[in-house]
């Protein structure tokens, strides 16, 4: 099966959204090479198109970083999951997520996460910075436990 112009575009936006290449690019430069890249390979997204996507990306963005932020939180014992989230994961879902988390604590880079934060508006940099602590404890914790 071959994807849709809408997929396509919506893989290309994302690309150049979280790439090296495409991170390394000024606004115009990244919007010249969307444009190119629209006219040959997805020419039925019209530019309306591309600003409701890239509205869409952006939102998607920050739902997909909550629920991460959240389901640390949970993993890490430091909150418990609302009645609203915990509709959307099963049980078993939860003790999969809080079971890779404790697997892979030592594999999360911690700078690289706190650099992360300093796109997110002072207020939910404030809420999640003693969430990072609790994490880098919870890893600590972890460490000297496992040896």
């Amino acid at each position: 099966m071959k994807l849709s112009e809408r997929e396509k575009w919506m893989f290309i936006l994302t690309v150049m959204k979280t790439s090296k290449t495409g991170k390394s690019m000024t606004l115009d430069m990244q919007v010249g090479v969307c444009e190119f890249l629209r006219e040959r390979l997805c020419p039925s997204i019209s530019h309306e198109s591309w600003k409701e996507m890239e509205y869409d990306i952006r939102e998607i963005k920050a739902q997909v970083m909550e629920l991460m932020f959240k389901g640390m939180e949970v993993a890490s014992g430091k909150s418990t999951m609302s009645p609203e989230a915990r509709e959307m994961f099963s049980e078993m879902d939860l003790a999969k997520l809080d079971s890779k988390v404790k697997n892979t604590l030592k594999k999360i880079d911690f700078d690289q996460m706190k650099k992360s934060l300093t796109g997110l508006p002072k207020d939910k940099q404030d809420e999640l910075q003693p969430l990072f602590e609790a994490i880098e404890s919870l890893t600590g914790e972890y460490n000297q436990r496992d040896g």
